[in-house]
């Protein structure tokens, strides 16, 4: 009898409770990422070149190139302007897809 109280009362506890999430999510202001174990999102707008190296096929020089670029140019205006920096391709903004925000 104990065992079926405490099954019935686990049972009515899940239907009660928020689902909980086992992904760990922080937000890190310095360099305006959202990390995610399972994905990061990178405003091209506001990273520093740290967190644009995360990226998939941007090392320390296009990091610098996109920081370059968007201080000369102002902010980017659409994910698609990155391919106007030199080494940045149509694969390498697809590689990063939906990983990349303005």
């Amino acid at each position: 009898m104990k065992k079926l109280v405490i099954a019935l009362l686990s049972l009515a506890l899940s239907f009660a409770l928020p689902p909980i999430s086992f992904a760990e999510t922080s937000t890190d202001t310095t360099n305006n990422a959202t990390v995610s174990e399972n994905s990061t999102q990178i405003n091209i707008n506001q990273a520093d070149i740290n967190t644009l190296q995360q990226l998939k096929g941007i090392g320390k020089k296009k990091a610098q190139l996109i920081v370059d670029y968007r201080t000369q140019n102002g902010a980017f205006k659409s994910i698609e302007e990155l391919t106007q920096i030199k080494g940045i391709s149509l694969k390498t903004l697809e590689m990063n897809k939906g990983r990349l925000s303005i």
